[in-house]
This record gives C-alpha cells, sequence and structure tokens, in this order.
C-alpha cells in the first residue's frame, strides 16, 4: 500500500467524521502550535490517530505510544512531543463532542492492540488501521516472539512489556476455553469505535449481535426477515449500529424491501470465525488420530 494511498484514505477519515471547517482550524492551530517542515503530515496522522482511537484518548499507555511515535517518526523532542499531543488532545475536543465516554484502562488499550493484530488481514491493513506505523508493530512483534521463544522470563519484565506479558496470557486463556472469543472481542472493539458507541457490551449480547452478520453471510434478509429469526434482540437498532459502522449496507435490488448484505469489513469479522473452525476442527481431527492410536 503506498504512501499516497494510505494518506488519501487517512483524508478520507478524518472528512467522515469531522466538517472540513473544522479540519482547516485544526491544520492551522498545528501550524501555529509548532512550526515543523513536516507539520502538515503531522496533523494527518495525529488527527488520525486521535480520531481513530477516541475511546483511549484519557488511557495513559495509549498517550505514552502516541508520544513514542512522535518522536520515532517525527523525530521530536520527548518532551516537545507530549506538550504537542496535549495541547492538540484539548483543542480536539473543542470542535469533536466524544459522545458515549466508556472508563477503559491501560490493560483494555493493550487487548485491543493484540485483537486487532491477530485478526488484520495483513501488516499493511493493520499499520493504516492503528495509524502508529510500522515501528510500533515491530516492537509489538520482537515483544511476542521473545514470549514465545521463552527469551525475556516473566519475572524480568517490566513497565510496558509487563502489561503486555500480563494482558496477553489472559487473552490466550481466554482463546483457548472458547476460540470464537476472538471474533467476538473483535466485534466489540469495531462498534466501541464508533462515534456514538454501545457501551458494556456482554459477550452475550455480541454473540446475538455475531449471529445475525453471520446469517447475513449466508443470505442477504430484510429486517422483516430478521425480525424473525432473532426475536429476542433489538433487531432494528442492531441494524442500525451496524449500517453506522459500514459492517452492512442495505441494497435496494427489491422493489418491496430493503435488503441487508454484508460489507467488506462485515465479511472480514465473519471470515474470523472461519478461521477459528477450521483451527477447531484440526484439534479435533488430532484427537481423534491420538485416541485412535492409543486404541489400537
Amino acid at each position: 500500500m503506498s504512501i499516497t494511498i494510505v494518506a488519501s484514505k487517512k483524508i478520507e477519515f478524518l472528512r467522515q467524521h469531522l466538517p472540513n471547517e473544522s479540519l482547516v482550524d485544526l491544520q492551522v492551530f498545528l501550524r501555529e502550535l509548532c512550526n515543523l517542515p513536516l507539520v502538515d503530515y503531522l496533523f494527518l496522522d495525529l488527527s488520525y490517530c486521535l480520531l481513530k482511537h477516541h475511546p483511549w484518548l484519557d488511557v495513559a499507555v495509549y498517550r505514552q505510544v502516541l508520544v513514542n511515535f512522535l518522536t520515532d517518526y517525527y523525530q521530536l523532542e520527548n518532551c516537545f512531543a507530549k506538550e504537542i499531543l496535549e495541547s492538540y488532545c484539548e483543542q480536539l475536543r473543542s470542535v469533536k463532542n466524544f459522545t458515549g465516554r466508556i472508563s477503559l484502562d491501560d490493560r483494555d488499550f493493550v487487548r485491543y492492540i493484540f485483537v486487532m493484530t491477530l485478526t488484520s488481514k495483513s501488516e499493511q491493513h493493520l499499520v493504516l488501521e492503528l495509524g502508529f506505523g510500522s515501528m510500533f508493530l515491530n516492537c509489538v512483534r520482537n515483544f511476542l516472539q521473545a514470549v514465545v521463544h521463552c527469551r525475556r522470563p516473566a519475572s524480568f519484565l517490566y513497565g510496558f512489556e509487563a502489561l503486555c506479558y500480563q494482558e496477553l496470557v489472559e487473552l490466550a486463556d481466554r482463546l483457548v476455553q472458547t476460540p470464537d472469543n476472538l471474533a467476538l472481542y473483535r466485534l466489540r472493539y469495531q462498534l466501541l469505535l464508533a462515534d456514538q458507541p454501545w457501551n458494556n457490551l456482554s459477550l452475550t449480547q455480541l454473540r446475538s449481535i455475531f449471529a445475525l452478520l453471520i446469517h447475513l453471510a449466508d443470505q442477504p434478509a430484510s429486517e422483516r426477515q430478521l425480525l424473525s429469526t432473532f426475536a429476542k434482540v433489538n433487531v432494528t437498532k442492531i441494524v442500525t449500529l451496524l449500517a453506522e459502522q459500514d459492517i452492512i449496507y442495505r441494497s435496494d435490488y427489491r422493489r418491496r424491501s430493503v435488503i441487508w448484505c454484508l460489507t467488506a469489513l462485515g465479511r472480514q469479522l465473519v471470515e474470523i470465525t472461519d478461521v477459528v473452525n477450521v483451527a477447531r476442527r484440526g484439534r479435533r481431527s488430532g484427537a481423534q488420530q491420538t485416541a485412535g492410536c492409543s486404541s489400537s
């Protein structure tokens, strides 16, 4: 994915979430705040990261990741990067009303990074989704490889690495017990990133929403058909939310009713379950072969 394509996708995202007047005002503010040769690129990257991950604006480890991105990629001094981030966050809050704020912490952000990494269709796509650059992903990858190969015992970890290790162990334990949770976590974070997110969705509620997506993957359906199949959930509200997040879209190819279909993002979310099911079938097949060998 070329730099031009990445930049155009970021610009498209910003225009979807802020009016042009606000974007111009924010760009002027940042130009006045820091006189840098690459200030317009900085505006694009910083605005994208903050809007893309707005539920974590007040989370310490998320802000540190952004500061590291500014110091590594734009070669800014650490103190100057912190000043820019703090001032720009306040300015962004003044033009963007972040509704539906919920309480999130460092561990939830780390889990979000792991889930996004595990479910992204490619590294280039992940770099665009997160917006932190490849340096941050390389740090995460190196850490994961060190943990897998036991090169860094847990007792010697501290700070961000210790936090990553604790969350990685807990997440792995949840996924071993219920592999489908990976797809549900990915859906949760997709809905959490909405401008008006559904807060504190339980795994039971997420399963109901995901079951609806799987139904649409098998057969596009009208809202009336979905209501008859999913009588115990608020189908109208779910459909509205999924459409706003570009997970499903309306197709009017039938005159009498609107038919809901999965978008590319919706298909990607459902495909996570396919991967999980393949892995599960592989484990069952291996267990059966082992049992057969034991009995013989």
